[in-house]
């Protein structure tokens, strides 16, 4: 599988909220995912917007693209120098769900549900919910 560099795009926490509100990476789906084997358990799903470049969109499909994308994002910082602790990934492990293609104001992003093993995060807004 290969990576493909991309990060994910700032979301606020309401579509109305001022400019100067802080900003999150993603949000916590409300919805019930009963097809993941331990949701709500172990499991939990986050919605979040990935920026690609453009030249990256051009060979492989929405589900490969997002894949690689997910290999990215999921490979840890590298070691400080000198360092022994182990570096862990900056928004957590993910496993692609679903993904598709969006545009809005001529730039195009990928909307993806991803599966995260954190209730919580700093990174998202809200909470996953336990069932």
């Amino acid at each position: 599988m290969y990576e493909v560099e991309c990060d994910l795009q700032p979301v606020r926490e309401y579509s109305t909220s001022s400019k100067l509100s802080p900003v999150r990476f993603g949000r916590y789906h409300g919805s019930n995912f009963w097809e993941i084997s331990g949701y709500g358990a172990k499991k939990w799903v986050v919605a979040v917007k990935i920026r690609v470049n453009d030249g990256d969109m051009v060979d492989a499909t929405i589900e490969e693209l997002a894949a690689a994308c997910v290999a990215y994002l999921n490979k840890p910082p590298p070691r400080q120098k000198y360092g022994k602790r182990q570096r862990y990934p900056k928004y957590g492990l993910f496993e692609l769900h679903k993904a598709s293609l969006m545009e809005s104001r001529g730039k195009k992003y990928i909307s993806a549900l991803l599966i995260t093993r954190a209730r919580k995060s700093a990174f998202f807004w809200g909470k996953g919910k336990r069932i």
